[in-house]
């Protein structure tokens, strides 16, 4: 009989957080090591739009990243909110790009993004949204409940 996997996560932000969840469901006992508090710093200050702000200037990796991470956030929002955390207050609200730049149409047109294109502007109805800080708090309280050891 071998003894259980183990793995130890340094960094207790969403990444290190999330990274933690898959490893835990993988069925690795976890360890998250910070040296603060967990979710917070970078992971509390962020926006919490789930794609990029001007994604025909970004490289086309980070876009299908992107296009990729959005089901999986939603997923992982049901999964953590579901007996563990706070209302993340996700929302697929779009975003409305006004007057938007020539490149702006022809990379929807290139990547086959689902847009509304308007006299004026732009509209990307799949963006999402949602409240990190809650995101975060409910991550740890999920973490803590699978049986995560979270040290600071």
């Amino acid at each position: 009989m071998s003894a259980p996997r183990s793995a130890i996560v340094v960094g207790g932000g969403l990444v290190g957080l999330l990274t933690a969840a898959e490893l835990l469901q993988r069925g690795l006992h976890v360890t998250v090591l910070d040296s603060g508090e967990f979710a917070r710093q970078a992971s509390w200050a962020g926006g919490g739009i789930l794609s990029p702000l001007a994604p025909w200037q970004e490289p086309e990796a980070i876009t299908k990243l992107a296009a990729l991470s959005m089901p999986r956030t939603q997923a992982w929002v049901e999964q953590f909110t579901a007996d563990h955390g706070p209302d993340c207050e996700l929302w697929t609200c779009g975003m409305r790009i006004m007057s938007p730049p020539q490149e702006a149409i022809q990379w929807a047109k290139r990547t086959r993004t689902t847009v509304v294109q308007e006299q004026s502007s732009l509209f990307l109805p799949d963006v999402a949204q949602l409240r990190t800080p809650r995101y975060g708090r409910a991550v740890v309280a999920w973490l803590d409940a699978h049986g995560a050891d979270l040290c600071t």
